[in-house]
């Protein structure tokens, strides 16, 4: 159920793209292989239909995040989404020269730059992702919410 509504959420940004779900459960790696399922695996499974991903498992003890924070929470998994079109995103922030001042000035005062925030060594402005000016990824975002039958208009 985590998988489904986490790719449902991330629906237009997943839909074309080939993605990773990491989780620390071992039953969810054979969940696209299983022969026999209820009712709800089946209704679950119906709903994962026209994504391009794999399952990677990776144990507990190896996935600290993971462990720590199923065990907090008292939930039998905890799954994750990698989306392969934002990686080096953090590199081109780096390269504009007008951002990477943004972000020095961030790390040795959060409140430095009004609106402007990290998250997790993303750059964010007014709670909106930062892509610089001359990155590829614009004509990318372009066409996925305006020229796609998904999110086109």
């Amino acid at each position: 159920m985590a998988i489904v509504l986490a790719i449902q959420k991330w629906r237009p940004y997943l839909l074309g793209r080939h993605f990773k779900v990491h989780t620390d459960q071992k039953s969810l790696k054979f969940l696209i292989e299983q022969k026999i399922m209820g009712e709800d695996r089946q209704e679950w499974l119906s709903k994962l239909l026209g994504f391009d991903f794999e399952v990677k498992y990776k144990p507990g003890n190896e996935n600290r995040a993971a462990d720590s924070l199923s065990r907090q929470m008292q939930h039998n998994q905890i799954s994750t989404i990698q989306c392969e079109a934002w990686e080096g995103l953090e590199e081109e922030v780096h390269v504009d020269e007008k951002l990477r001042v943004i972000v020095q000035s961030l790390v040795s005062d959060p409140h430095s730059q009004k609106g402007f925030q990290l998250k997790g060594g993303r750059l964010y402005h007014e709670g909106r992702i930062v892509i610089p000016k001359q990155s590829s990824r614009i004509s990318w975002i372009s066409n996925e919410f305006h020229d796609t039958a998904i999110g086109g208009h």
